[in-house]
């Protein structure tokens, strides 16, 4: 199997790359002047299951193993892919409704009394709960800076 980018051919008979590959690409061309902080608005949308991981690993690497700050959105995320998050910033309505470490949420969403139930992807939860929960029965978390 050759290790080249597969390449489709457009109506005007050009070849082209992938959206997925497209994407990957664009997050390369801004790291190339080392930024301290990385944005990123959806970096996995469009991506299969395997290459969202990829992303978000190297992004996880990047931000462990060469202390930058990577912020980015994302919608729907798999459990091993939310599994890789330090920080959590949860939106509802427009409102923060949880900012803290990953690793609290449980334990918040506990607090609060919605557990999320055993075996259910956390990420799945608590886009379904806090898309129905009244928000002034959510606990707001402030974040520390």
């Amino acid at each position: 199997m050759s290790n080249r980018p597969r390449c489709s051919t457009t109506p005007t008979g050009k070849r082209s790359i992938s959206g997925g590959e497209k994407r990957r690409v664009s997050i390369a061309c801004e790291l190339v002047t080392s930024p301290s902080i990385l944005f990123l608005d959806e970096p996995t949308s469009g991506l299969d299951a395997y290459n969202a991981y990829n992303v978000v690993e190297s992004l996880t690497s990047l931000a462990r193993d060469y202390n930058r700050t990577v912020v980015f959105t994302i919608h729907q995320p798999r459990s091993n892919i939310v599994a890789m998050f330090d920080h959590l910033v949860l939106l509802a309505r427009g409102k923060a409704v949880y900012s803290g470490e990953f690793s609290k949420c449980h334990d918040y969403i506990e607090r609060i009394g919605q557990p999320c139930p055993p075996g259910f992807n956390i990420a799945d939860y608590l886009s379904t709960f806090f898309r129905i929960w009244p928000l002034n029965q959510v606990l707001t978390v402030s974040c520390r800076v």
